[in-house]
């Protein structure tokens, strides 16, 4: 029973907290405190300058030195009840502060412990990695080996540092805590036993979505994460508890047994299901995707994600997908329907022409179609096809806009002035516009009633969309869209920020980009015309508008930039 008294010992002080981590870099703190000056302390044994108001932990990573951790993250309050930071400290004594810094009896949590003038940290010594080492034998205790079927293994911290600080076997011989395999919401699920109590997913809950269905019950080696009675965790926020838990404790239900990690290929991207623009990660294997998870961007969402845009990509692979060009609602082959696409826009040009346009276009598509507007085919009339905003959806450190387009802020920049839905219908109704070009692409959207009905007398319709709709069935031509994971491009987020995402995945289905049907049109109504890459079209874009204008493609790498106003 000795090693249960040391671990009770060890587990007592569960609560309360302030910044800390887990996947991401460290020096991303955001408190004024830290630019105020740099002070000087001994980092294993070698003279460092740091930031005032620093703790040891974010120090340390500042010069590559890695203080294994659980329960830190930068984007919560510090807990400090993991204890894997421990480390050697010498002070300095404030009333005699020429002699020597002293070693205290006792190690401390570096991820709490702020730095000091003359501060000495030791993170490398035998006696340093003694206590790491206990301690990974305490957080294993009531571990099961069980990560031949853990979703986390190959990204579990518990994983490697069990490699890098435990032992190869277990000491402990007592009767083990077992708890049971309970689904605490509709998308997450609890391996209680696996759970080492770090509490992230606790303060999650609490500061960032406020609503605190998650707590840490009992004491001492009996504490355990649980879900309070008669709730589940189903907030918009909850997915960001799975990406938060740093053993497979808490798991995907969605990706569970799915895929394993090391298979996966990762591709940096933007998700496009609201005008916040939030940092996403694509993982896909064998050309489908399998999840998606927020990518670190401290001026747009942080760490964080909604579980709107986290799971909204399954639309992707619907049974409505459109797979191959239309010709009065009939499956045509790409030849056929560049073929066709000529005759219709020699039919429709100077016969008044108007066109909706989505604000899920990329800057680029925009751009492309104020060319054909303004230079190639002479379209009289843009107008926005909008989806309905809402109100914001307003958590203590998130905010959820009601404003689902992903690109509003680049479609009035690039396509200027247009008139309104509304004016359009009024022009289509009076025999004023005999043709219409819809530009759609907007997840999960129907069309209204009177759009649809309106276009059965339109001269032409030209369509194009991710799915079948009521449209594609009187669309004298339907081009089917690719979705945001199989292309690439920028957005203009709510903010101002522009941001780039890249190609994830192939798509299943032979598809031309719609990039390249619209330069298509341009080259049909103009001549000819070289087939220009997104990089190169954002190019010319930046040389023509002035809020665009220091804005280079490659450069605006994983983090995007601000345009100027």
């Amino acid at each position: 029973m000795f090693y249960v008294g040391l671990y009770r010992l060890f587990c007592s002080g569960i609560v309360e907290i302030r910044k800390g981590q887990r996947n991401y870099p460290d020096n991303n703190y955001k408190s004024e405190v830290y630019m105020s000056k740099k002070i000087v302390i001994k980092l294993n044994g070698k003279d460092v300058e740091v930031e005032k108001g620093q703790t040891i932990l974010q120090a340390a990573k500042a010069y590559g030195v890695d203080i294994p951790h659980y329960c830190y993250h930068p984007g919560l309050s510090i807990a400090g009840n993991c204890r894997m930071c421990l480390v050697n400290v010498a002070l300095k004594n404030p009333r005699n502060p020429e002699a020597p810094a002293k070693w205290m009896p006792k190690p401390f949590i570096a991820c709490q412990t702020t730095v000091s003038p003359g501060m000495e940290v030791d993170t490398e010594s035998e006696k340093t990695k003694a206590i790491q080492q206990a301690i990974m034998e305490f957080l294993l205790i009531n571990h099961p080996l069980d990560c031949p079927e853990c979703d986390q293994a190959g990204e579990c911290r518990l994983q490697d540092y069990s490699y890098e600080y435990g032992q190869d076997r277990s000491r402990f011989i007592e009767e083990k805590n077992v708890r049971r395999i309970k689904n605490v919401g509709p998308h997450i699920a609890l391996w209680g036993t696996r759970c080492i109590v770090c509490s992230r997913c606790v303060r999650f809950l609490q500061e960032i979505s406020g609503t605190g269905e998650l707590s840490v019950f009992e004491r001492g080696d009996r504490s355990v994460v649980d879900i309070h009675p008669r709730r589940e965790v189903d907030n918009p926020l909850a997915g960001n508890v799975v990406d938060l838990c740093p053993v497979g404790a808490l798991v995907s239900r969605d990706f569970l047994y799915k895929a394993r990690v090391w298979f996966l290929e990762h591709t940096n991207s933007i998700c496009n299901r609201c005008s916040k623009g939030c940092n996403i990660r694509v993982d896909s294997l064998d050309g489908n995707i399998k999840r998606i998870k927020p990518r670190m961007n401290m001026a747009v969402n942080e760490y964080w994600m909604c579980d709107y845009g986290r799971f909204g990509w399954k639309s992707i692979y619907s049974d409505d997908r459109l797979l191959s060009p239309l010709r009065q609602s009939a499956p045509v082959d790409w030849k056929t329907a560049y073929h066709e696409l000529k005759d219709t826009l020699t039919k429709a040009k100077g016969g008044g022409i108007g066109a909706l346009v989505s604000m899920y276009a990329t800057n680029e598509e925009l751009y492309l179609i104020n060319q054909l507007a303004k230079k190639s085919l002479g379209i009289e009339m843009i107008a926005p096809l909008e989806v309905e905003v809402k109100n914001d959806e307003v958590f203590p450190k998130f905010t959820i806009p009601g404003d689902k387009q992903p690109n509003r802020k680049g479609f009035d920049l690039i396509l200027g002035e247009t008139v309104s839905y509304d004016q359009i219908m009024d022009e289509i109704e009076s025999k004023s516009l005999k043709s219409l070009i819809v530009f759609g692409g907007i997840p999960d959207y129907q069309y209204k009633f009177e759009l649809v009905e309106a276009a059965e007398d339109l001269k032409i319709l030209i369509l194009f969309d991710l799915m079948k709709s009521d449209l594609t069935r009187i669309a004298h031509l339907t081009f089917p869209m690719l979705s945001f994971a199989e292309k690439s491009g920028t957005y203009v987020n709510a903010d101002g920020r522009v941001q780039r995402f890249d190609k994830a995945v192939e798509p299943n289905f032979p598809a031309h980009e719609e990039i390249n049907i619209l330069q298509k049109m341009i080259k049909i109504q103009s001549g000819s015309q070289k087939t220009l890459t997104p990089g190169a079209i954002f190019g010319r874009l930046a040389r023509e508008h002035s809020s665009f204008k220091r804005i280079n493609y490659k450069s605006l790498g994983d983090q995007g930039q601000n345009i100027v106003l």
